[in-house]
C-alpha cells in the first residue's frame, strides 16, 4: 500500500527526526515541510514555510539562482535543539527551532554560503561547526551556527 501527503514543491531531500518522531522535507521549490510521524506510520502535516517569503533568490547565477532552492536539512546542535536548511537559491543556511516551522522573524539565524550551498555535515565532536559543499562553485566551506 502507498499512500501520500503533499511533501511541498519539488521535494527532494527528506530527513527524520527519531527522537521528535518527525519528518522534515525539503523542496527545490524552496519549501521545507515538517510533518509528525504518527505510531501506525502515517503523517500529520505540521507545517509548511515557503523561502520566498523571506529569501530572494542569490542571482551569482541567474540560471540556477532566481529564487530559493532547498536542497537539504538536517537537526543540529549537541541535543539536536534545532536544524539547518541549505539553500542553493538562495546561497543561505537557515536554522529552524526543533519543533518550529516559521520565518526567522521568530529568532531563526541566516547565513550566507556563496556558490550555490548544496549539502551540510556537522563536525563529529565540535559544538556548532559544520561544513558544507556549494554545487556552482565547487567549493567546501566550513561554518559556525553559535
Amino acid at each position: 500500500m502507498i499512500a501520500s501527503a503533499n511533501a511541498g514543491v519539488y521535494p527532494c531531500h527528506v530527513y527524520f527526526d527519531e527522537a521528535e518522531s518527525e519528518i522534515t522535507v525539503a523542496g527545490y521549490g524552496g519549501t521545507l515541510s515538517r510533518f509528525r510521524l504518527e505510531a501506525d506510520g502515517r503523517v500529520t502535516p505540521m507545517g509548511l514555510v515557503q523561502h520566498e517569503t523571506f529569501l530572494k533568490g542569490s542571482m551569482v547565477n541567474a540560471q540556477r539562482q532566481e529564487k530559493p532552492h532547498v536542497h537539504f536539512f538536517s537537526s543540529w546542535g549537541d541535543d539536536e535543539d534545532f536544524g539547518i536548511a541549505v539553500d542553493l537559491g538562495a546561497d543561505a543556511l537557515v536554522a529552524y527551532k526543533t519543533g518550529e516551522l516559521r520565518a526567522p522573524a521568530g529568532g531563526n539565524a541566516i547565513q550566507t554560503i556563496r556558490g550555490g550551498p548544496r549539502h551540510a555535515a556537522r563536525h563529529p565532536f565540535l559544538r556548532g561547526m559544520g561544513y558544507v559543499c556549494t554545487e556552482l562553485s565547487n567549493k567546501l566551506f566550513r561554518f559556525s551556527v553559535l
